[in-house]
């Protein structure tokens, strides 16, 4: 087992690959989808189009630790329940700080006070986000904080 060291992190915003605004001609989304980089520079958007932004924060050990648990966790008879996603949906009420260009989305009332804020279950049931967008981000989420510093991308 290697642990690997979680310094100098910081914010990143992700965009959903399923967001109407990306032009996919001229964007590069095998580059953007690769290893859940998510390079925001390999998008290119429709003119006057704006995408929506999930500004997010990198999750805590032991939350990653959580969600790990939740993802595999053994029955009695030996078997691995996959819950992945739950995980996801785990991973973005925790890993979202911000939704940039969502009509409708308001920190001051989406987002639960706390260390650290999340997002509101309330919301999340309700919101005008696709459940796959939701996964999705979620997933990257989670996946960018089993990476080590050398491997996110932006």
């Amino acid at each position: 087992m290697a642990f690997i060291p979680q310094t100098g992190l910081t914010e990143f915003t992700l965009v959903s690959v399923h967001d109407p605004a990306i032009d996919r001609e001229r964007s590069d989304m095998e580059s953007y989808e690769r290893d859940y980089s998510y390079n925001p520079t390999r998008l290119v958007f429709h003119a006057g189009q704006q995408p929506t932004q999930f500004v997010c924060r990198p999750l805590s050990h032991r939350l990653v630790a959580r969600l790990l648990d939740v993802m595999m966790h053994g029955t009695p008879q030996g078997e691995v329940d996959v819950a992945v996603h739950e995980a996801a949906l785990m991973a973005f009420r925790y890993g979202v700080a911000d939704i940039r260009n969502l009509s409708g989305f308001d920190p001051a009332r989406h987002v639960q006070r706390g260390n650290p804020p999340v997002i509101k279950e309330s919301w999340l049931d309700t919101s005008p986000l696709p459940v796959e967008v939701v996964v999705e981000i979620g997933a990257v989420i989670l996946a960018r904080a089993r990476l080590g510093e050398g491997q996110r991308k932006n």
